[in-house]
């Protein structure tokens, strides 16, 4: 019973790992036709969570997955948008005190992926017992735009009143493109990886704001 149990375990431990959730923590930013001047902070980051389900190739070196999830994009900058029929970037001038101007997006995401990924190795030179192994992945989501804001906090940039505070949530922002569609990958050992994905759509629809694409990198856990 215990050389069977023990036999078990390792069979278990070496099988292929089948990632269930996948939560990137990410850096989010535009590529292209930046408003000049335009800084984009290092602290706009983002979140995404997806609920995998292998289909193809379960037990072996190459499989696919697809899923389903939310993805939350934040762009910190240091200029304000403004739209009417088209929309475009102004820089907040640098009098004006503000504590907090972001653009936040949220997408319904439907990802599909193909994984590599080698079978973990059950001991080490130690003869200690470890789950980790080499995992990369490439793919493929298409997006839908639930939801879109500006949020705002300070003085008054689009008034230029240098002595009224105030602070704002603006919705349903002008000429956004509705849906997103890109490419992505994760590579890393065990649960931890590096992601990276590239929007193929543009940010605004086309010639109603900046010809910019999102990107976004960061770290990804899978379970």
């Amino acid at each position: 019973m215990l050389s069977f149990s023990q036999e078990k375990e390792v069979r278990d431990i070496t099988s292929y790992p089948n990632s269930v959730i996948v939560l990137n923590w990410t850096y989010n930013s535009w590529i292209g036709d930046v408003a000049p001047r335009m800084i984009i902070s290092p602290f706009s980051m983002g979140v995404d969570l997806y609920a995998m389900q292998t289909l193809l190739g379960k037990d072996n070196f190459i499989s696919m997955a697809v899923g389903g999830g939310l993805s939350v994009q934040n762009i910190k900058s240091n200029s304000g948008l403004y739209s009417s029929d088209s929309s475009i970037f102004k820089v907040i001038p640098k009098e004006l005190n503000y504590k907090t101007n972001k653009l936040s997006t949220v997408f319904v995401d439907l990802p599909i992926e193909f994984r590599f990924r080698i079978r973990p190795n059950p001991r080490d030179k130690a003869g200690i017992v470890r789950k980790r192994n080499l995992r990369c992945a490439i793919g493929f989501k298409i997006g839908y735009n639930i939801q879109n804001y500006i949020k705002y906090e300070g003085q008054d940039y689009r008034e230029l009143n240098y002595s009224n505070n105030i602070k704002f949530k603006e919705y349903n922002l002008r000429n956004i493109l509705p849906y997103r569609y890109g490419i992505y990958c994760r590579v890393g050992v065990g649960s931890f990886s590096l992601h990276a994905y590239y929007a193929l759509t543009k940010f605004f629809e086309k010639e109603k704001g900046p010809s910019i694409r999102p990107f976004s990198i960061g770290l990804s856990v899978t379970i």
